[in-house]
This record gives C-alpha cells, structure tokens and sequence, in this order.
C-alpha cells in the first residue's frame, strides 16, 4: 500500500515538474505564432479602424499607385514587422514608440502624396518622382508583384489613400536622412524625427515642413 502511494506520488509530482517546465515554452510558442499579445500594433494617432469612403484611386491611376509603391519600397521597404519598433519625436519634444508598426510606409506615402498636390511640385506624380526622388522609380513595374517587400508597401499605400492611417500636414514635402536639411533648404522646419529599429538594424528619417 505504501509503495502504491509512493508511486502515485511520485507520477504527480513529474507531472507537475514537467508541466512547469513546459509552461515558458508555451509561451513563447503562443507569441511566435501570434496568440500572444508582445507584438500587437497600437493605434497610430489619425488611424481609422473603421472603412472611409474615399475611392481607393484617389484621383490616381492602378500605375500611379505602382510608382508610389516604388518610391516607398526604395526609401523604406522592410522597415516593418513584428521585432520592429518606430519612434517619432515631433519639433515640439513629445514622442510616440509603436511597435510592429508601418508608419514609416505610411508617411513616407503621404509626404509624396503631398509634393503632387502642392503647386511648388510638378503637376505629375512621374514628374515629382523623376525629379525629387529617383527616375527609375517612376516606372510602374521597376519592382512588381514578385517582390514580397513591395507589394507589402503597394497595401500600406493603398491603405493611405483609404483613410486608414497616419495623418501629417500638408505641407511636409521632405522626407530624408539628412539632420542639416533645414539649414541648406531656406523655409523648411523640422516636423519629426522618425527613429526606426528592425531588430537587425537600425536608423533616423527626418521629415520637414515648408512655411
């Protein structure tokens, strides 16, 4: 009888040893296949979760949308995902870190968006392309469907277009590297420093706003 009750104790205490031991690396499991809540995006100021009637064209063509997707992709294509994280900080101080976050697509969508709808730009999306960013990427298949990064961007524009996103002001026309940017472009004011870090590796983008 006593050596029954030993075994049975013995079997439920391995149990729970083993249960014990098992229980962080259910964990884990649980966040690497997105049960868990270590990743989840947050809300961007100016997003809307809710569909906005808005055509997705926008007043641009399926190629138009192509070219921004291009210009996006080659400033910032992979800069979003799961182990990233963005942190704005706007001239007046104040900063906000989202995690898993787009923004960096979105705004950098929006600051194009806004060159084209600006009488200091060209009156075409090609022509501000070619002429402020990069002619190749004015061409709408340069990237094309076959390039994973690019049709993840070509969405985040689209989404931009919606209504689903960020919003910045209409006048923020420059989006570089550049921290002296100001000094050499008379009339342009810092916005925001935008500082990004994909777990791999890491940068500043700096967006400036005329008048």
């Amino acid at each position: 009888m006593k050596r029954t009750t030993l075994r049975m104790l013995s079997v439920v205490l391995y149990f729970l040893l083993l249960v014990g031991c098992l229980s962080p690396l259910i964990f884990a499991a649980n966040i690497y296949m997105g049960t868990g809540e270590e990743y989840e995006e947050i809300p961007q100021p100016g997003y809307s979760q809710a569909p906005v009637s808005v055509p997705v064209s926008n007043g641009l063509s399926e190629a138009d949308i192509d070219r921004i997707a291009n210009v996006v992709t080659h400033e910032v294509g992979g800069i979003c995902g799961p182990d990233s994280y963005v942190v704005v900080t706007y001239a007046n101080g104040t900063s906000v870190t989202y995690y898993g976050s787009c923004i960096l697509h979105q705004i950098h969508a929006q600051v194009l968006l806004n060159q084209l709808h600006s009488s200091m730009f060209p009156d075409t999306l090609s022509s501000c392309i070619r002429t402020y960013w990069a002619s190749y990427l004015s061409e709408p298949g340069y990237y094309g469907s076959a390039n994973s990064t690019w049709v993840h961007c070509r969405q985040d524009v689209t989404d931009v277009l919606m209504g689903y996103t960020v919003t910045i002001p209409s006048n923020v026309y420059a989006a570089t590297c550049d921290p002296y940017f100001a000094s050499y472009y008379p009339g342009y004011s810092l916005y925001a420093a935008v500082y990004w870090n994909t777990g791999w590796y890491s940068g500043t983008f700096y967006y400036y706003q005329y008048g």
